[in-house]
């Protein structure tokens, strides 16, 4: 991603900022239903909540989120190389899917844990195959941080229960999310 540094810096902001928008809606949600536990709770649960403003919130923030990763990952693949552009293909059906969890709450049952699960896997597969890209063209540390997240995100699988496991992951996406857009910002890629 070395042509359009002006729009690449642009995307990438906006990409920041998603992602915080996500984890301060997410919070508001939270603290609107003082019934969500961590471990005992999904964040999908906070779309189905007795609190208006928790739906609200959860539903705004994936939404926006997943509107904004999906803007990324198609420029990740419009301007990158090899893995790069394919990890983009990745990101951009991940915030596809991302969106759509907030249209289609758990709520309407298997459709919801199909794009849940169908995000997670797009997820996890483009931040896999950006960490080889990264490799690859020198950006050790990046692939390295990378790496780590999936790590850290399977290794919750076996430690915590499902819902604890999907909060983790989603943090450590959204993480990765946030060190990607630093990246494509920096023009490190």
């Amino acid at each position: 991603m070395t042509d359009n540094k002006g729009s690449q810096s642009v995307v990438a902001a906006a990409g920041i900022i998603g992602a915080f928008a996500f984890c301060v809606l997410w919070m508001i949600a939270v603290f609107a239903d003082p019934s969500w536990t961590f471990g005992d709770n999904t964040i999908s649960d906070l779309g189905i909540s007795e609190s208006e403003t928790a739906k609200v919130a959860i539903t705004i923030g994936c939404i926006i989120t997943g509107a904004v990763m999906a803007l990324f990952g198609i420029g990740k693949a419009w301007n990158g190389k090899s893995a790069i552009a394919a990890a983009g293909v990745f990101i951009c059906m991940a915030g596809i899917f991302l969106a759509l969890i907030g249209v289609f709450n758990k709520d309407v049952g298997d459709i919801h844990k199909f794009i849940a699960c169908l995000f997670f896997i797009c997820a996890i597969l483009g931040i896999v195959i950006g960490a080889i890209g990264d490799y690859k063209i020198g950006n050790s540390l990046f692939a390295a941080t990378a790496g780590g997240l999936v790590v850290i995100a399977f290794a919750s699988y076996f430690i915590l229960s499902c819902a604890g496991w999907e909060v983790i992951s989603v943090i450590c996406i959204l993480a990765w999310f946030v060190i990607d857009c630093i990246k494509v910002g920096l023009g490190k890629c």
